[in-house]
């Protein structure tokens, strides 16, 4: 029972931050002088995704992901989102900075490492499952 809350208070701190990111997007393009910016625009999907995900696995009898799994999700999205506002940004101001491509692949180094970890814990949950026999 305790997984399921924590499971719906992860989803629920994405949606929070999705909408904040929403928000934050619309209030900013809107004082951008009538530039828009679709890395501005699109920075809430990564959000989005994690809530998703989230509640996917509270659908889906699938082991929950451990806990270094979630957080480098967590930094995964944390930083991709930063990036998408950070070039939204740079786009609205007509600038441009080297900055987004490292950001970039952390946040991709990131989404490994968190699928890597998940699928250890998959043939780990398999392997001990089949040991129990």
């Amino acid at each position: 029972m305790k997984q399921f809350f924590k499971k719906h208070k992860t989803a629920t701190v994405y949606a929070a931050v999705t909408l904040f990111v929403f928000l934050f997007g619309k209030v900013y393009t809107h004082f951008g002088h009538g530039v828009v910016s679709p890395y501005m625009s699109l920075a809430f999907l990564f959000p989005l995704l994690g809530t998703v995900l989230y509640f996917g696995f509270t659908a889906l009898p699938v082991p929950y992901p451990t806990l270094s799994a979630s957080r480098a999700f967590a930094y995964f999205v944390a930083t991709e989102t930063l990036n998408f506002i950070l070039l939204g940004v740079l786009d609205i101001a007509g600038a441009f900075s080297n900055v987004e491509g490292l950001m970039g692949t952390i946040a991709v180094g990131f989404a490994f490492a968190a699928v890597a970890l998940y699928l250890d814990n998959l043939k780990n949950h398999k392997n001990t499952k089949g040991n129990k026999s």
